[in-house]
This record gives structure tokens, C-alpha cells and sequence, in this order.
């Protein structure tokens, strides 16, 4: 485990960020096994996966996930995957993290961040809690200004971040956290972000599409 600074916030304080992971590397470098038709295979080598580096990497990932620290625990995950997949050093590990369903380190972070909002929601505010205006995104998340990049790469304000920007089919099932979770994986799963700032992208392509819906649907109506 490297120590590692990082102060989110009010947090303060010596934060071991994982990077042990040669033990499993060191195992696939012996093995490599290749993906097969052999689920039992499959089922190894996820099951090692998950005890060896997933268990380590997702310990405090609230707290690092948004750190530039994160970019090499990035680097051994797909190292990692690469090696599970018998791929090339050079090929991207979008498509081989989708054919072994498992979440690259920048959805990881955004997983984890909205289950502890889901666990926390007593401890954050909604826009209609701030003020009594009947607006649009009065169900959001209050999202309190800050103009300091240590703040805004926060835990607090990135889950306020992302939370808004989920769709509204899973910001609506934040009172029934088994629902919300099930909505949230499944949206997670369907998209794979390998950046978090694919997440945001995804959602400004989804209001652009609507906006355009709408407006065709004007245009036929006149």
C-alpha cells in the first residue's frame, strides 16, 4: 500500500491508496490464460480478479477516485485485463473490460459515489430545501459554490455533480435504495465509461437529442 496526501474537503489526513496488485499480475504472467468458451475459465479468472485487485482498488475510492493518483491505479487495471484477455500492451481495454463485465476504475468511482449518497442522503440538500422557488431541478442536489478545484474534486461535490446528472428514471429512486441500485448498475453497465467526463458527455448528448425531438415535433405541428 503507498501513502498517499489528499485532503477532499475537511478531510485531512494520510490516506493509503492501493497499488498492490503484483501479486496478481505476477500470477497471469505465469498463467496467461486466454478468454475461452470455458465458462469455468471465466469464472477463475473473475473470481481472482475480484480478490486480488478489485477488493484493494475499490478500498476509499470516494475519497481518490477523482485524484491524479487514480490515472495509475487506471494503468494496472487494465494491464491487469489485458493480461486476463491475452490481448496486446497496446490494446484498449474498453471492449475487453465490456466482455469480462467489469467496471473500469472511472465507473467504479462514480458507483461508489452515488451507493454512499444512497447511505448518506441525510447529510446533503435538495434545491427545494435551499429555496421555495418551483423550479425544474428543485429535486436536485444542492450544489453550493466553490470556486477552489480542491473542493470541487471533492467527495461531497462530486457526488452532487454526478448525482444531478444522472436520468431522471434513477434520480427518482433515490428513496428506494434497492431499486436505485439495480437502475443505477444497469445504466453503468449499458454505458462503461472509461472517463469520468464520458459520463457528463452522455448526458449532454441524451439533452441535446430531446431538444431536437422537441423541436422536430414543433416544426410538424406547424
Amino acid at each position: 500500500m503507498t501513502k498517499f496526501k489528499y485532503q477532499p474537503n475537511h478531510f485531512k489526513g494520510t490516506l493509503k491508496v492501493p497499488t498492490a496488485s503484483k501479486m496478481f499480475v505476477s500470477t497471469y504472467q505465469t498463467t496467461r490464460y486466454h478468454i475461452s468458451e470455458d465458462h469455468n475459465t471465466n469464472d477463475i479468472l473473475r473470481s481472482n480478479y475480484f480478490a486480488y485487485f478489485h477488493s484493494i482498488a475499490s478500498y476509499g475510492i470516494i475519497l481518490w477516485g477523482n485524484s491524479s493518483y487514480s490515472r495509475k491505479i487506471f494503468t494496472l487495471q487494465k494491464r491487469i485485463i489485458r493480461i486476463m484477455m491475452g490481448a496486446h500492451p497496446r490494446t484498449s481495454c474498453r471492449e475487453l473490460s465490456k466482455k469480462l463485465v467489469i467496471l473500469m476504475i472511472p465507473s467504479q468511482y462514480i458507483h461508489s459515489l452515488m451507493n454512499f449518497l444512497i447511505g448518506n442522503q441525510d447529510k446533503f440538500l435538495t434545491n427545494s430545501s435551499v429555496h421555495s422557488i418551483n423550479t425544474r431541478n428543485k429535486h436536485h442536489l444542492h450544489r453550493p459554490i466553490a470556486n477552489l478545484s480542491c473542493f470541487q474534486k471533492g467527495a461531497s461535490y462530486s457526488v452532487i455533480r454526478i448525482f444531478n446528472n444522472l436520468p431522471q428514471s434513477i434520480t427518482s429512486l433515490r428513496n428506494e435504495k434497492p431499486q436505485f441500485k439495480v437502475a443505477l448498475k444497469n445504466f453503468i453497465c449499458a454505458h462503461f465509461f472509461y472517463y469520468v467526463d464520458e459520463f457528463f458527455d452522455v448526458q449532454m448528448i441524451c439533452i441535446t437529442d430531446l431538444h431536437d425531438s422537441v423541436n422536430s415535433y414543433t416544426i410538424i405541428r406547424g
